[in-house]
Formats: C-alpha cells, sequence, structure tokens
C-alpha cells in the first residue's frame, strides 16, 4: 500500500501542492507512495525516525538528474498507511512517537519511539493508521 494524505486537521480539507521541479538523489529511483525528505537539495526516501516532507506521486527510475512528482505534506495533513509488524501495546491512539518501516511505505507497529507520527486512529481490522506527521514544514521542532 502507499501514503495518501486524506485530510487535514486544521482545515478540514485537502488541498494538494504538488513538486515536479527538485532532482532526486541521483542513482536513486522514487517509488509511488513512499515517504520522502529533502537532503543536498534533492529528494531522498526518508528513514524510519526522519520528518517526512512529502509522498511521491510518480515512480521514477534511478538515474542521473531525474525529476519526479512528490506531493508536499503541510502542517496538519492526516495521511492514511498502512502498518506491518507485531503492534506493540503502546501503538494505540494518542501514540506520539510511531515510525516508518524501512521502505518509507508502512508504520512500523513494533516500534514505538524515536519517531514523530501522531497516531489519530487505528483500524485493526485494514491494519491502517490515520496520523498525523507532528514534525513537518510548520511545526519543525
Amino acid at each position: 500500500m502507499a501514503i495518501k494524505i486524506v485530510g487535514n486537521i486544521n482545515t478540514g480539507i485537502l488541498k494538494s501542492r504538488i513538486v515536479s521541479n527538485i532532482y532526486m538523489t541521483d542513482s536513486e529511483g522514487a517509488v509511488e507512495g513512499a515517504a520522502y525528505k529533502l537532503s543536498s537539495r534533492r529528494w531522498t526516501l526518508a528513514a524510519t525516525t526522519d520528518r517526512i516532507y512529502a509522498v511521491c506521486r510518480k515512480a521514477a527510475g534511478a538515474g542521473t538528474d531525474v525529476l519526479t512528482q512528490m506531493e508536499l505534506i503541510k502542517d496538519g495533513d492526516i495521511l492514511e498507511i498502512d502498518y506491518t509488524g507485531t503492534p506493540n501495546v503502546a501503538f494505540e491512539p494518542g501514540l506520539e512517537a510511531a515510525v516508518l518501516d524501512a521502505t518509507g511505505l508502512l508504520v512500523n507497529a513494533a516500534t514505538v519511539s524515536g519517531g514523530h507520527l501522531l497516531i489519530l486512529e487505528k483500524d485493526t481490522v485494514n491494519a491502517k493508521v490515520k496520523c498525523v506527521a507532528i514534525k513537518n514544514f510548520g511545526n519543525a521542532s
């Protein structure tokens, strides 16, 4: 599954902002639906505890100076993400430290510290969470 922006806690409205003029890190492909950050002015896959800047909306192969489409994550955006792993007992709504898994596509339910994803809702039937990235552009502390 992929990360989807499904709303915003501040406005209640989903307003996408697509950026297509920033290069991928050389030799790194872009995976649709995965979380990315900026490093040295280029997109790179977000590591498990990294601040998430954008979600890839158009896959791209690895190469040199490759462009793709990224949807920026704004302050208060609600993300719907599948989770993987055996959920830790603390992996519940209200957890403020959930992390991505190594693919950048899923939340790691077994790890409940070190991240910045605030879980708002948990769907155990479909193994999904709705969460907010609490350290993004609007509040980068």
